[in-house]
């Protein structure tokens, strides 16, 4: 959201200046492209508009519209969730040009100079089919797919351990290599 209350209330911290300060900022320091990731959910939908207004004044060149991710949240994300495919349509009207892109084969909206990705992961097998991503959490895992905890491969003794630089390339890339072999697509999402 770029409403400050909102803005709070979504991410828990005050913050929002210092986001568009650092946008800002990296604008001015020629930073490109720069993009924004803004996750539809039923409490920000009414800000849609605003930020793609947000994003076209401040010659951002990316909208990511994010389709809210159940993981974690099991059932209680439906009270949140809220379908991408009426914006769509909307955006697509208002687009001048319309490309897929290669990657996720997901499509890309011209609106001005502002190019808006749609992206709808969610219970989406032509996502998974185009995802080529392995991720690192935030407590040294890395996580072969977004909907999956059975597939992560546990590298923070690699990342804190005694070992030389070159082992530890050698630990990180066979740590790599296991989990593109272990990959799978997974677009069924069990709700618990």
């Amino acid at each position: 959201s770029i409403e400050k209350g909102l803005f709070k209330e979504i991410t828990g911290v005050d913050m929002l200046d210092s986001v568009i300060k650092g946008i800002k900022e990296a604008i001015r320091a020629g930073l490109r492209p720069i993009k924004i990731n803004f996750v539809v959910t039923k409490k920000n939908l009414s800000q849609l508009d605003k930020i793609i207004e947000f994003s076209i004044d401040n010659e951002i060149d990316e909208l990511h519209l994010i389709e809210l991710h159940p993981v974690g949240l099991g059932k209680e994300v439906f009270s949140y969730h809220e379908n991408l495919n009426s914006i769509e349509k909307t955006i697509s009207k208002k687009a001048s040009k319309v490309e897929v892109r290669n990657k996720h084969f997901r499509p890309r909206y011209y609106v001005d100079r502002l190019v808006i990705e749609v992206i709808k992961p969610y219970a989406n097998p032509i996502f998974c089919s185009g995802c080529n991503r392995i991720r690192l959490t935030a407590d040294g895992k890395l996580k072969t797919c977004l909907y999956r905890d059975d597939k992560e491969i546990d590298i923070v003794d690699v990342l804190r351990g005694s070992y030389s630089k070159q082992e530890r390339i050698e630990l990180l890339r066979q740590a790599y290599e296991i989990g593109i072999a272990i990959r799978e697509p997974n677009f069924k999402f069990k709700v618990k």
